[in-house]
């Protein structure tokens, strides 16, 4: 899926609005093993490119949204990366996983679904139209080509407010894309892990 069809899903919700739109991709980036992040306030150690001989760690958030295009478009930028870096290996311990696995960071939809505003206004709305022009197919070819064996997945997608819960859209492409015999997982949006009980992962295939 490219930016002007990013675009015109938009003006087709948002008339007049183009000329507001951020139409960069955010693309998926390896960002490191997760035991050299752990407790650190720098910045991932990002890449485009799968490390070779190692298991990853899929961890799969909604859309990128203000932070990720400060500078470059990356995934988990600002506070969702702090909380990344600060608690993912504290929930993978608890949960008896260990901490050897490189992390990929992707976004179900690449594209900026919450126009840089609140994520009340616009997000949801654009996200599912996305969603089911091309967004949901561009997610589960990404997704079929990255997963390995020995792969674990991670859905931290937002539930967001509309009619379809966006994570639930988002597993049900995991469920039909991923192998049986890989770890899948969900868990709260990163943004919210500073509070305990948003650090609950659970186990669902």
């Amino acid at each position: 899926m490219n930016s002007i069809q990013f675009e015109q899903n938009v003006v087709n919700i948002l008339e007049n609005q183009k000329n507001n739109i951020e139409s960069r991709v955010c693309r998926d980036q390896y960002v490191g093993k997760i035991s050299r992040f752990i407790h650190t306030n720098n910045d991932f150690n990002r890449t485009f490119e799968r490390p070779e001989n190692v298991d990853v760690l899929i961890l799969i958030l909604e859309s990128p949204h203000i932070d990720e295009y400060k500078g470059s478009p990356a995934p988990a930028k600002g506070k969702t990366g702090q909380n990344i870096r600060k608690y993912l290996e504290e929930i993978l311990r608890n949960n008896n996983i260990n901490n050897d696995y490189e992390v990929l960071i992707m976004n179900a939809i690449q594209y900026q679904c919450s126009l840089g505003k609140n994520t009340k206004c616009y997000r949801n709305e654009i996200f599912i139209n996305v969603w089911e022009n091309e967004g949901k197919n561009n997610f589960q070819d990404r997704l079929s080509k990255i997963v390995q064996e020995n792969d674990i997945v991670i859905n931290g997608c937002t539930k967001g407010n509309a009619k379809s819960e966006l994570r639930v859209l988002v597993q049900q492409v995991i469920e039909n894309s991923v192998q049986e015999n890989i770890d899948k997982y969900r868990i709260n949006h990163p943004s919210s892990w500073w509070k305990e009980i948003n650090r609950k992962l659970k186990h669902v295939g």
